[in-house]
C-alpha cells in the first residue's frame, strides 16, 4: 500500500471520488469533549463550507482525553470502520501517531502537525535563551501523557534538563533552578489563572514558550509559533485537501512527485513515506522580553513576528496626565511662575510708600568745654538723646500711580504666565500626539513585516507544491529586507518621540512611557465631537465656528490681555504726569525727642536763659510740595505717554488681525483634516479588503506576486495615512483651542456644559 505525507499532510494515494455522494470524515481528537477544540471546529466548518455544493458531509469525532493509548485505539477504530472515508487527527498526540501509521486503508490528513512541532519549538527556544533547566507546565488533565511529552521534549545531548510540572486548580510550584518554561494550555482553568502564572514568571525573570499559540502569547508568554490565523489557514488547506481527495485530483500530482523522488533516491515506492518539514515562524512578545530583561541577539528576532513592539503597561499615561506633569515640572512654567511672584512683591513694595513711615534713632555726643560753654547751658559735655519721627503720605499722585502700575504689571505677568501654560499644553499635546502616532506607526510597520513573513512562507509553500516560480521567494525576501529597514526607522522615530515627550514633561529622558493602544479623538480631547461634526458640515457652519473662536479669543487670549494691560499702564502714566503738574503732594510729618543723659552743663548766671527741657519734646505738621519748574520734563513726559498710547493701539490692532487670521486659517485646516479622517478611513478599509482578496487569489494562483505586493503596499500606506489624519485632526483642534485662549477639554463638567450650550447657540444663529 502506497502512503505519502506531502507538506505534513499524510495522504493515501487512492483515486477516490465522492462527488454527489455523502462523505464521512472521522476525527481523532486529543482532547476531551468537555473542552471545545477550536482546531476541530474550524476544520469541520471549512470542509462543510467547501463541499456543501458537492454533497453531504458527515463527521464522526472520537475524543481521547489526552491519553496516547486511547488515541491509538481511536485511530484503529476509524481505520476499521467501513463507513469512514477520510481520517483527520487533531492534536499533538494523534498527529504524531498518525505520522507513523503504516498500512492504512484510508487517507489520513495529519493537519495539526503543521501546528505542533514540540521538539523543534523547544530547540529554537533553547537557541534563543540558552536555558539549563526547562519546566514544562501541563494541566492535570494530560498528566497521563507526561512521559510521552518528556520523551518528545528531551534534547539529543545534555544541553538542558526537563521537569514536568502539573498545575491543578489551586497551586503549583517551580524549583529555583528552572530558568525557562514551556507552557501548555490549562484547559479547565480560567484565563485569569494563566495570567497570574505568567505574571509570576515575569517577576521571576523566566521566559515562557506558549505551546498553544497566540492566545497565551497575548497573556504574557514570551515565544509562540502557531497563531489564530495559522489555525484558519490550516483548516482551509485541510478542506481543500479533502476536496481534492474526494475528486481524485491530487492522486496524479502526488504519484508524479513520488516517482521523481524514487528515481533520484532509487527507493521502493511501496514503502516510501515522503515528509516535508513545514516552515514555522516564531512569534515574539517584546513586552515579555522587557519584563524578564532577557534580550536575545537581534539575529534571532530578525525573521520573527513581533508583537507589543511598543511599551505596554497597565499604567498608561493619558494626555491630561501628561499635561498635569508638564505644568508641574516644566522649567519655562516654573520661571514664569517666579516672575508672577516677583511682580506681586513689587506691588507690596509700591504699597509701602503710602503706609506710615516710623523711624526711631539714638544720638550720643561728647562736646569740648569751649563748645559746652558757648551753648550757654543748653548742651552738656556728654549728651544721649532719643528721637522718633513719623511720616504719613496723605496724597501723592506718584505713589498712587506707582501702585496702580505695579498691579497692572502683576496682571500682565499673570497673563504671560497663562500664555506660557497654554504653550506648554500645546507643546506637550504635540509631543504626546507624536508619540502616539510613532507608536502606532511602529505597530503598522511591524504588521507590514509580519505580513511579508506570512507571504514569504506562503510563497515557499507554493514553491514546494510546484505552483510558483523560484523568483517569487527571492522577491519576497527582498520585500522583507526593505520592510525590515522601514521597521527599524519607525522604531528609531518612536524612541526619539519618547525622548521628546520626556523632555517636555521634565522627566528623565530614559523614562518609559506607555500610551493608550487605541485612539479615539473623544478620548484625546474632543468631547463635543457630535457638535463639531455639525460645525464641519457646511461652509457657513465652518464660518460660524471660526466666529465663535474669534469671540472667545477677545475674551480669553493672554496675548491680547498683555497688550491691553500695557495700554492701561500707558494710560495711568499719562494721568500721573498730567496730575503732577497742578496737584501737590500732601504728607503728615511728626517727631518726638527725649534727652536721657545730659552731663557737664555750663550755665552763665548773668544771662536769663532757661535750661534745656528734660521731658519729651514733639512736633506735628503737614507738608505740601509741588514742582514749579523742572526744565519742561513733565510736559515731555505727557507727550511721550500719548505716543506710547497710540503705539499700543496700533500694536493691539495688528495683534488682533494676526490672531484672527490665524484662527480663520486654522479652522480651515481643521475642517480639511476632519474630512480627511473619513476619506483616509474609507481608503484604508477598501485597501484592506482588496489585500485580503488579492492574497486569497495569490494563494490559489489567480493573482501574481506583483499584484499582492502592490495591494500590501497600498494597504500599509493608507493605514498610516488614516492614522496620521486622525492625529492631525486632534492636533488641529487643540491648536484652534489654543488660539481662543482656553482648552475646553480641560474644563470641569459644568464649564464643558456651558461651552457646549455656547457652541449650539452659535450653530443656530
Amino acid at each position: 500500500m502506497k502512503t505519502v505525507v506531502i507538506n505534513l499532510i499524510v495522504l493515501l494515494l487512492l483515486p477516490l471520488s465522492f462527488f454527489g455522494q455523502p462523505l464521512n470524515v472521522g476525527i481523532v481528537n486529543d482532547a476531551s469533549n468537555a473542552y471545545p477544540c477550536e482546531v476541530s471546529h474550524l476544520i469541520k466548518s471549512e470542509i462543510t463550507t467547501l463541499l456543501q455544493a458537492k454533497g453531504e458531509v458527515f463527521f464522526t469525532e472520537l475524543y481521547s482525553n489526552w491519553d496516547s493509548a486511547r488515541v491509538a485505539a481511536n485511530l484503529d477504530s476509524l481505520q476499521n470502520n467501513p463507513n469512514i472515508d477520510i481520517i483527520i487527527p487533531v492534536g499533538m498526540i494523534s498527529s504524531n501517531l498518525a505520522g507513523n501509521y503504516r498500512n492504512s486503508n484510508k487517507p489520513i490528513i495529519a493537519t495539526t502537525q503543521l501546528l505542533f512541532n514540540l521538539k523543534g519549538d523547544v530547540k529554537f527556544f533553547h537557541k534563543i535563551f540558552s536555558f539549563k533547566h526547562l519546566g514544562v507546565i501541563i494541566p492535570s488533565e494530560i498528566k497521563s501523557s507526561s512521559l510521552w511529552l518528556k520523551k518528545q521534549l528531551s534534547p539529543h545531548g545534555h544541553e538542558y534538563s526537563i521537569d514536568i510540572i502539573e498545575v491543578d486548580k489551586n497551586n503549583f510550584s517551580v524549583g529555583d533552578s528552572i530558568d525557562a518554561i514551556a507552557f501548555f494550555p490549562l484547559f479547565s482553568s480560567p484565563l485569569s489563572r494563566a495570567v497570574d502564572i505568567m505574571d509570576t514568571f515575569s517577576f521571576m525573570k523566566i521566559p515562557v514558550l506558549a505551546i498553544n499559540g497566540l492566545q497565551y502569547l497575548e497573556l504574557g508568554a514570551t515565544v509562540a509559533f502557531n497563531t489564530q490565523e495559522q489555525l484558519r489557514q490550516i483548516a482551509r488547506q485541510t478542506a481543500v485537501t479533502v476536496s481534492k481527495i474526494a475528486e481524485g485530483a491530487l492522486v496524479n500530482q502526488a504519484e508524479d512527485a513520488l516517482a521523481q523522488l524514487a528515481d533520484r533516491a532509487h527507493l521502493n515506492l511501496d514503502s516510501l513515506v515522503y515528509l516535508q518539514e513545514a516552515q514555522r515562524v516564531p512569534y515574539i512578545n517584546m513586552e515579555s522580553l522587557r519584563k524578564t530583561e532577557k534580550y536575545p541577539d537581534w539575529s534571532w528576532l530578525e525573521n520573527s513576528v513581533m508583537i507589543n513592539v511598543v511599551n505596554v503597561s497597565k499604567d498608561e499615561l493619558t494626555l491630561k496626565g501628561a499635561i498635569a506633569i508638564a505644568l508641574e515640572n516644566n522649567l519655562s512654567g516654573k520661571i514664569s511662575a517666579q516672575d508672577v511672584l516677583l511682580a506681586n512683591k513689587e506691588v507690596r513694595i509700591a504699597q509701602s510708600a503710602i503706609m506710615p513711615q516710623l523711624e526711631i534713632s539714638g544720638n550720643a555726643m561728647q562736646l569740648s568745654k569751649n563748645l559746652t560753654k558757648a551753648s550757654m547751658g543748653q548742651k552738656g559735655e556728654f549728651t544721649f538723646t532719643g528721637s522718633l519721627s513719623l511720616k504719613q503720605v496723605i496724597y501723592s499722585e506718584a505713589a498712587y500711580a506707582n501702585i496702580a502700575i505695579k498691579k497692572l504689571v502683576s496682571q500682565m505677568e499673570e497673563h504671560r504666565n497663562s500664555k506660557v501654560s497654554l504653550d506648554i499644553i500645546l507643546n506637550v499635546s504635540s509631543a504626546y500626539m507624536a508619540l502616539m502616532f510613532s507608536a502606532n506607526n511602529l505597530k503598522v510597520m511591524n504588521e507590514n513585516v509580519n505580513a511579508t513573513i506570512k507571504n514569504l512562507e506562503l510563497a515557499k509553500f507554493r514553491e514546494k507544491s510546484g505552483d510558483v516560480n523560484f523568483s517569487d521567494v527571492n522577491r519576497w525576501e527582498s520585500e522583507f529586507s526593505m520592510n525590515k529597514m522601514a521597521f527599524n526607522d519607525a522604531q528609531a522615530q518612536y524612541k526619539s518621540a519618547m525622548y521628546k515627550l520626556n523632555e517636555v514633561l521634565g522627566m528623565p529622558l530614559s523614562n518609559q512611557i506607555s500610551t493608550s493602544s487605541t485612539f479615539t479623538i473623544a478620548q484625546i480631547a474632543m468631547e463635543n465631537q457630535e457638535v463639531m461634526e455639525l460645525f464641519m458640515s457646511t461652509t457657513s457652519t465652518i464660518d460660524k465656528y471660526a466666529q465663535l473662536i474669534i469671540d472667545q479669543m477677545y475674551l480669553n487670549s493672554p496675548e491680547l490681555k498683555v497688550i491691553q494691560n500695557a495700554g492701561y499702564i500707558a494710560d495711568r502714566q499719562l494721568s500721573m504726569y498730567q496730575t503732577q503738574q497742578y496737584v501737590p503732594e500732601v504728607a503728615l510729618i511728626a517727631g518726638a525727642d527725649q534727652a536721657f543723659i545730659r552731663e557737664g552743663i555750663i550755665r552763665n548766671p548773668q544771662l536769663p536763659i532757661p535750661p534745656p527741657p528734660d521731658d519729651i519734646t514733639w512736633n506735628l505738621g503737614i507738608r505740601l510740595s509741588i514742582p514749579i519748574f523742572n526744565g519742561g520734563r513733565k510736559r515731555e513726559e505727557v507727550k511721550k505717554a500719548r505716543v506710547e498710547q497710540d503705539k499700543l493701539v496700533l500694536e493691539e490692532r495688528d495683534l488682533v488681525n494676526k490672531l484672527s487670521a490665524a484662527v480663520l486659517s486654522n479652522v480651515q485646516f481643521l475642517s480639511a483634516s476632519y474630512r480627511e479622517v473619513k476619506l483616509a478611513k474609507r481608503a484604508f478599509n477598501a485597501a484592506e479588503a482588496n489585500y485580503g482578496m488579492v492574497q486569497d487569489a495569490y494563494l490559489t494562483g489567480v493573482a501574481n506576486i506583483s499584484q499582492l505586493i502592490d495591494a500590501q503596499t497600498v494597504m500599509i500606506k493608507t493605514k498610516i495615512v488614516s492614522l496620521s489624519a486622525q492625529y492631525q485632526y486632534a492636533l488641529d483642534f487643540i491648536k484652534t483651542e489654543r488660539l481662543q485662549g482656553r482648552y475646553t477639554f480641560l474644563d470641569d463638567q459644568n464649564e464643558k456644559k456651558r461651552y457646549r450650550d455656547l457652541m449650539l447657540t452659535y450653530l443656530n444663529k
